[in-house]
């Protein structure tokens, strides 16, 4: 007896246009959460599974993780598999950097320098014994005197000399001085150049290593243009921090009490180079439809949880929680309206969802701004879904009159009467309903004159004699 009702919420399933989410008013009891749950399953049975959502680290900016979209169920193999990769490159790189090819590469650039820098010493050192000129090493640095058949002038030998001599041996300590100052000054560009060819090496070393593993996992996601895209960003990444992959020399410094949070820890590269799954279709068939039983702001819009570490409150893009708005995306979210209302701010925040079309996570402290503090601002999720709201009239016509949003995102009304005729089919209806109820719920059977006696009493709640109570 409630075909204006089904019309409506097939209705609103069936049109893509924006706002057409729909608003069940009714009577509690007159079966508006069985027929939604019921009808949404079966519509949603024929519906194909959305895509899986992943968070994985930004590179270039730590505090805006990368959202990804991947395809139903491939999510936790995406993950597994990243993790193998840097469990195995955690062993990989530091294996190809205690080689003797790696160290004798590394040796080779550091007597470079170093070969650099004596002969720049070397050639100071010719040109002050051709004049006469030794040099010396001071505990200020190096410097020179006067030289006398091989022996070291005195101040009073050296003032004991022509003037002119004097002045000589003083012009040409001035010109060794500045001479010494330029080759002074190149030297930190010579060890730029050595800690450049360092890196590089390191990257050469690094990218072998990595290279090896990572080729087959590029090949197995050549088909996802996103997974792809952000192997090939991490394996750069892992390059520039090959840090991350070395063991440390020595760890006997640090406090007995700090070795042991720190192996209680993943490592920072697991940290970094993760995969948090977010949604996760594996196990779904057709689209999903969730009843959300406490649609709270976080709840609905998830979540960014903290850690405690040393006693600071951290965070990373593997502590974004979903919410029922992600489980739900791509299919139907079903809310208690006056559970939803009670929530702070859970309404505007469904509203703003529904109305940018997008879900952006954040916290409910930063939404009202009572609190700011560094945080994360992970990319936000296109959002596609319908939204059926479930409440007695008297929510629906107060949402109507004081809040003028409300028709823009919600312009389908299902409404459930509180009584039907009492026509043949509507008896033969209910008296169906009753035998399904009856079987489902393994009560005893009634029989034809009890069906009788329930469509009396039927009659009587509805006042009417014409009408039955819904």
């Amino acid at each position: 007896g409630q075909d204006r009702a089904a019309e409506a919420i097939r209705f609103a399933t069936e049109i893509s246009v924006d706002g057409h989410n729909v608003y069940v008013l009714g009577p509690s009891g007159s079966g508006r959460h069985a027929f939604v749950r019921q009808f949404l399953e079966k519509k949603a049975a024929n519906r194909e599974v959305p895509e899986d959502w992943c968070y994985v680290s930004n590179f270039d900016d730590p505090r805006k993780p990368r959202a990804l979209a991947l395809p139903p169920g491939r999510s936790p193999e995406f993950r597994l598999d990243v993790e193998h990769v840097i469990q195995d490159a955690q062993t990989a790189i530091p294996a190809a950097f205690e080689s003797e090819e790696f160290e004798a590469q590394r040796e080779a650039i550091t007597e470079e320098f170093k070969e650099t820098q004596e002969q720049a010493f070397q050639q100071i050192e010719e040109e002050a014994r051709e004049h006469e000129i030794g040099v010396v090493q001071t505990p200020t640095g190096i410097a020179f005197i006067p030289m006398k058949d091989g022996e070291a002038l005195g101040t009073e030998e050296f003032k004991k000399l022509p003037e002119e001599q004097q002045e000589q041996f003083h012009g040409q300590i001035v010109t060794l001085t500045k001479r010494l100052q330029q080759v002074m000054r190149t030297m930190p560009k010579h060890a730029r150049v050595m800690r450049q060819k360092m890196r590089q090496l390191e990257r050469d070393v690094a990218g072998l290593a990595v290279t090896g593993l990572l080729d087959e996992l590029i090949q197995k996601y050549a088909d996802i243009p996103v997974a792809l895209e952000h192997l090939k960003t991490m394996q750069a990444d892992i390059l520039d921090n090959v840090s991350l992959f070395l063991r440390p020399q020595d760890g006997q410094g640090a406090p007995a009490q700090i070795q042991q949070v720190m192996e209680s820890k993943e490592s920072a590269a697991m940290r970094r180079y993760s995969v948090n799954v977010l949604v996760d279709r594996s196990e779904e068939q057709g689209a999903p439809v969730i009843f959300e039983d406490k649609p709270s702001f976080v709840d609905l819009i998830g979540r960014i949880e903290h850690e405690s570490e040393f006693g600071s409150l951290l965070t990373n893009f593997s502590l974004i929680r979903a919410g029922a708005l992600h489980r739900s995306n791509g299919g139907y979210l079903v809310l208690d309206a006056l559970k939803l209302l009670s929530y702070p701010q859970a309404w505007d925040g469904l509203k703003r969802a529904l109305k940018s079309r997008e879900l952006r996570i954040r916290s409910l402290a930063d939404d009202i701004g009572l609190v700011s503090t560094v945080t994360l601002d992970p990319e936000p999720i296109p959002l596609d879904l319908k939204v059926i709201l479930i409440g007695e009239r008297i929510y629906y016509y107060l949402l109507q009159q004081y809040d003028p949003e409300f028709d823009e995102l919600f312009k389908v009304a299902a409404d459930f009467e509180d009584q039907v005729p009492r026509d043949d089919e509507n008896i033969v209806s209910m008296a169906r309903w009753l035998a399904t109820t009856v079987q489902s719920e393994g009560l005893k059977h009634v029989d034809g004159g009890g069906i009788a006696r329930l469509m009396e009493e039927s009659a009587r709640q509805a006042g009417d004699s014409e009408r039955l109570s819904s």
